[in-house]
């Protein structure tokens, strides 16, 4: 019967090894751009003119609020006069809810945008003469970042919610409890985004972001 040596054994630990660090660095980077956003989609959260939909000002806002839910309040935030709060009074006190800006608002949220470098998978060699650009400073390597260095990729990515609209702020509301799905429709009409329906269980959630 054949038998591995040792040597044979140490080479196929160290592929078993080699194999399952491209197998986590692969799922890492699958999970840190699963919110990259393809400019060429006009539907993506960091675009401007389709986020926008219908604007609504804060005071028509705050007035069709408090019809649904008389014990809503609103109070601009003591140290940010930029931003509005949203709080439920009750019996035993004020409760924080959630906030907007206090201007006039895009109808779902516009999202900032950030560009990152990341390990493509797709290249697990380097060669010297892949390097970009690059000079010494007299302390170091200076290479030239116009374009990503060898083995990367670079990825716009969905990053914080720059300007809230106020379908979410409506989406917040009704998940803390203080609207229901109905009088949000009722008084604000449906939207035809599947991540409203999605959000407010009318069906699966899915969305792209």
């Amino acid at each position: 019967m054949l038998t591995l040596d040792t040597a044979q054994l140490e080479r196929q630990k160290k592929q078993v090894a080699v194999e399952r660090h491209r197998q986590e660095v692969t799922e890492w980077v699958a999970d840190q751009t699963r919110l990259a956003v393809d400019l060429d989609d006009p539907t993506n959260p960091c675009n401007v003119v389709y986020q926008m939909g219908k604007e609504m000002l804060v005071e028509d806002l705050e007035r069709r609020l408090k019809k649904l839910n008389p014990n809503l309040q609103f109070i601009v935030h003591p140290e940010r006069s930029w931003i509005k709060c949203v709080y439920k009074v009750d019996r035993i006190g004020r409760h924080y809810l959630t906030s907007f800006n206090n201007e006039k608002m895009p109808e779902h949220s516009i999202r900032a945008m950030k560009t990152e470098d990341v390990r493509d998978t797709s290249v697990w060699h380097v060669d010297r003469k892949d390097l970009p650009k690059h000079e010494w400073d007299g302390e170091k390597w200076v290479f030239d970042k116009s374009s990503p260095q060898p083995g990367m990729e670079r990825v716009n990515l969905v990053w914080w919610e720059a300007f809230r609209g106020w379908r979410t702020i409506l989406l917040q509301l009704v998940k803390v409890g203080a609207l229901t799905p109905s009088q949000v429709e009722r008084e604000f009409g449906a939207d035809n985004r599947p991540e409203w329906a999605g959000h407010l269980g009318k069906q699966a959630l899915v969305t792209k972001w």
